[in-house]
């Protein structure tokens, strides 16, 4: 189908031939548009003011937590790194925003402001608390001012709590806005049927195996604050793999106070840093044992012969990583 329109745009002077995420990104419009999908989400690649996806008009646009990443790309501070991310906010389109740093906040409501877009950011409109939670989830709540209500998702962290919050928001400008009905059961049903592999993902018990995908310094202090509020043991095995264009010494040195030892593994790009080169970052300021393997099921078979029931083993460090993981507890999926 795509073939005779990559060798048209081809022949374009400036652009030329369209990058592989542009050509994915126009098989997926067009798919959702054969499929008749009532709704779509469409999350950017990279950024947003230049990412392919961002040719859409849409209902509402969502901009989640700034944190610094692709930092070669986007900029090296959070008002530069907003500027990008704010690309996606359109003329007279509504607007949620999660909770944000000041910084990146004043940039987002600067665009907002300059395209009259309606803008929301939840702690503004909204409180939460978490109620209870176990292995399988939590519970939490949601008040506007007027109205209290409760909800199930079936992740754990304070940050997926917050991601809940921000897509109430959506639901809420949708019903008010488009004039779209989406009762409290359909949402309750939505939150209790999410499944997100490779967010704190617990693979096994007796020693807890633990699979996330944080991958800069932002997820890494979310995935330290999950690990310590919601998890009890007695060591903690890391084994991490990383590229070579994340903040690998920020990254570690945040989960570095969980840690009781290192397991580095290469991973499957060219991108990847030497699990030596990992070794030696972490020796710069910890003297913990550090160890590195030639791939995945080395390391994991070596540290669970060293890890007792009561300890935990977190895989981590990139999402190339969470495949491996899954792949090899799982078989790989078709």
């Amino acid at each position: 189908i795509a073939k005779p329109y990559i060798e048209e745009a081809k022949k374009h002077p400036i652009y030329g031939s369209p990058t592989f995420f542009e050509v994915l990104t126009a098989l997926s419009f067009l798919y959702f548009f054969i499929k008749k999908v009532d709704f779509a989400v469409i999350e950017v690649g990279l950024g947003g003011r230049l990412d392919a996806t961002n040719v859409i008009l849409p209902l509402v646009s969502v901009i989640t937590p700034i944190g610094y990443d692709h930092m070669h790309i986007l900029g090296n501070t959070l008002s530069q790194i907003a500027f990008e991310k704010a690309g996606i906010i359109k003329e007279n389109i509504p607007v949620i925003s999660s909770l944000q740093e000041e910084e990146a906040w004043n940039v987002i409501k600067k665009v907002a402001i300059e395209r009259r877009a309606p803008i929301i950011r939840i702690d503004e409109k909204y409180s939460w608390q978490r109620l209870s939670f176990s292995y399988l989830g939590q519970e939490f709540s949601i008040n506007d001012g007027s109205n209290e209500k409760i909800y199930f998702i079936p992740l754990l962290g304070n940050h997926q709590i917050i991601n809940a919050v921000t897509a109430y928001g959506v639901f809420e400008v949708l019903k008010s806005k488009y004039f779209i009905d989406i009762d409290n059961e359909s949402i309750k049903k939505g939150f209790s049927k999410v499944e997100w592999r490779g967010r704190f993902q617990i693979l096994k018990e007796n020693p807890m195996i633990v699979l996330d995908g944080a991958h800069n310094i932002s997820s890494a202090k979310a995935l330290k604050d999950t690990v310590t509020e919601y998890t009890k043991y007695d060591r903690l095995f890391l084994i991490c793999g990383m590229m070579k264009d994340k903040d690998t010494l920020g990254f570690v040195s945040t989960l570095d106070p969980l840690v009781y030892s290192y397991h580095f593994v290469p991973l499957p790009s060219n991108r990847t840093r030497k699990p030596d080169e990992l070794s030696e970052m972490v020796r710069s300021f910890s003297t913990k044992d550090t160890f590195s393997y030639v791939n995945f099921k080395e390391a994991y078979e070596d540290v669970i012969k060293k890890a007792s029931p009561t300890d935990l083993i977190l895989i981590t460090g990139s999402l190339y990583l969470v495949g491996e993981a899954l792949d090899y507890f799982f078989g790989k999926l078709d």
